[in-house]
């Protein structure tokens, strides 16, 4: 059982979400920042979960809220994707609609106590084009999951570095003045010893970003 706060200045808008967490989680409903921050000095928060409509107030104050290493998930109606994508990269580990089945409640609040990222299945391009942009000021060498690589050649590393880029089969290839096929054939060989099932999951575990997408 885990405690989450739900913060929101309008109870009846997230009402479906505190009776569906009650069932297995204590809920704490609070109004402010400061009410969670009180509420915090004599509990241990696992999640806050907040509306979307106080993105400003959590925004300026998302140090305060994540001080013990509490996990952010943001609650909207149909807020655009770009909002979405942006809220993603401000360490809230996702957004979901208000008006949800409750099963996808509960699959949307195990996966982010599991340190998931809940995205949904649309936004997965957007969100790793700016994981890339986010790291490709930092060598691939750098990159805290570079030991896990220790098994690839020298020609697979450069091919991974090229697809953490972004580059396509066709640019991969000229880049490294080979053939597609054998742009392929490195690309298969990198997917089976990282045990990863294509160029999506390679760059989300480079990043070091599980995701679970919705339905």
């Amino acid at each position: 059982m885990a405690t989450i706060i739900l913060l929101t200045e309008d109870g009846l808008r997230v009402g479906f979400w505190t009776d569906t967490l009650t069932l297995h989680h204590r809920v704490q409903l609070v109004a402010t920042v400061r009410e969670v921050e009180a509420f915090k000095q004599h509990v241990k928060v696992d999640l806050i979960v907040f509306d979307s409509l106080l993105l400003p107030t959590v925004t300026e104050e998302i140090g305060a809220l994540m001080s013990h290493g509490e996990k952010l998930l943001m609650l909207g109606e149909n807020c655009s994707e770009q909002l979405q994508v942006l809220v993603m990269m401000q360490e809230i580990s996702g957004y979901s609609e208000i008006n949800v089945a409750p099963v996808l409640i509960h699959k949307t609040i195990n996966a982010v106590l599991n340190n998931e990222i809940w995205v949904p299945r649309r936004l997965i391009p957007k969100v790793i084009h700016l994981l890339v942009q986010k790291n490709n000021n930092q060598p691939l060498t750098k990159n805290p999951m570079y030991r896990s690589l220790s098994c690839l050649t020298a020609r697979e590393l450069e091919v991974v570095a090229l697809v953490y880029q972004g580059h396509s089969t066709a640019k991969m290839a000229a880049r490294l003045t080979i053939s597609e096929r054998t742009v392929k054939a490195h690309l298969g060989a990198v997917f089976s010893k990282l045990k990863v099932s294509g160029r999506v999951k390679l760059i989300l575990m480079l990043n070091e970003v599980r995701i679970t997408t919705d339905p």
